[in-house]
């Protein structure tokens, strides 16, 4: 199994990350849900978010418990315009793209253990 319930989250043995265990409630344009940085939780880049995607699973793209059919913000800014950011869409069997960081999108955030640098 690749996710492990822990007190807070879902480790994932494969990266060391460890996901919290809920989405943040509500949707979010890009720069609010920057602020939910903390000292623990963060955003995640979209190499963490593509990471956890599972082209296999359907309806949500990936095995990670609560994750929905939807959009979901990475911290990744789009490289060629300054008012784009990396997604992930864990809808039909999962896709990644920019977006117009106006959007309101889903966040999960995610929290480094130290134990892993596989991604």
């Amino acid at each position: 199994m690749r996710f492990e319930k822990t007190n807070d989250g879902y480790l994932d043995i494969h990266t060391g990350l460890i996901w919290k265990e809920k989405d943040e409630p509500g949707d979010f344009k890009y720069k609010k849900a920057m602020k939910l940085n903390s000292n623990a939780w963060r955003l995640p880049t979209i190499k963490e978010l593509l990471a956890i995607m599972d082209c296999a699973s359907y309806q949500p793209a990936t095995r990670l418990s609560n994750i929905k059919s939807s959009l979901y913000w990475s911290s990744t800014p789009g490289a060629m315009f300054s008012d784009n950011a990396w997604s992930t869409d864990f809808s039909g069997h999962g896709d990644s793209n920019k977006y117009d960081r106006g959007n309101k999108l889903l966040v999960r955030l995610v929290r480094d253990t130290g134990e892993n640098d596989a991604i």
